[in-house]
C-alpha cells in the first residue's frame, strides 16, 4: 500500500471508532437520563484489534498477531462505581473471564464449565489476579501467540513457521530472532 492509501485506511478506521464512540456515549447518556447508570454493570470489550499497516499487514491476519491485533480493551464499570480508575497491571486477562466476572457481580459461583476468572474482585482494591498468569496465549486458525514479560512468539501450531521477539530489546516487535534462537522458541512453545 502507498502512504496515501495507508492514511486513507487509517482515517476510515478512525471514523468507525468515532462512530462507535458516539453511539456508546449516547447509550451512557440515556442510562444516566433514565437513572439506571449507577446500578448498571457495563463491560466494554472487543474480540480483536485491526492492523492498519503496522508490521506490513492490513486487517486480521493470523501470522500478524501483533499488539495492534490482540491487545484489546476490557473495561468494567461495576454497579455503584469505584473510587477512581483501576488497571490490572501485573497480570494478563482473557475474554473468557467475562462470564465468570458476570457471575461474580451477581453473587453467583461460576459454573465449572466456564474457563476464566472472576474479575469482580478488583473492585475491592486488588490490582493482580489471585492466580498469577505469567503469560497469555491467543489462537487463530492454526496459529498461536505466546507472550510473557520477556518474549513474544507467533507460531504455527506445528512449529513450521515462527516469529520470536525479545521484548526487553525490541518492545515494538520489529526484529524476528526466531531463526537464530531455536532453543528459546522451543522453550517458549512448551509453556
Amino acid at each position: 500500500f502507498s502512504e496515501d492509501e495507508l492514511k486513507c485506511i487509517g482515517a476510515c478506521y478512525a471514523g468507525e471508532v468515532s462512530l462507535c464512540d458516539n453511539w456508546f456515549g449516547y447509550f451512557i447518556d440515556n442510562l444516566k437520563k433514565m437513572e439506571l447508570y449507577e446500578d448498571s454493570l457495563i463491560i466494554l470489550i472487543s474480540d480483536h484489534g485491526h492492523s492498519l499497516g503496522e508490521h506490513g499487514a492490513i486487517g486480521k491476519i493470523p501470522t500478524f498477531m501483533y499488539p495492534e491485533l490482540v491487545d484489546i480493551p476490557f473495561i468494567i464499570k461495576p454497579p455503584g462505581g469505584i473510587n477512581g480508575p483501576k488497571r490490572i497491571k501485573s497480570s494478563y486477562v482473557y475474554v473468557h473471564d467475562i462470564l465468570p466476572t458476570l457471575f461474580g457481580f451477581i453473587g453467583e459461583e461460576k459454573l465449572s464449565a466456564f474457563d476464566g476468572m472472576d474479575l469482580s474482585i478488583f473492585v475491592e482494591g486488588e490490582d493482580r489476579l489471585l492466580e498469577k498468569r505469567d503469560y497469555i496465549t491467543c489462537g487463530m486458525s492454526y496459529w498461536t501467540l505466546f507472550k510473557d514479560d520477556h518474549y513474544a512468539l507467533i507460531t504455527a501450531n506445528d512449529k513450521s513457521w515462527q516469529k520470536l521477539f525479545d521484548l526487553s530489546k525490541d518492545p515494538e516487535w520489529n526484529e524476528n530472532i526466531a531463526e537464530n534462537n531455536p532453543d528459546i522458541c522451543n522453550e517458549v512453545f512448551k509453556k
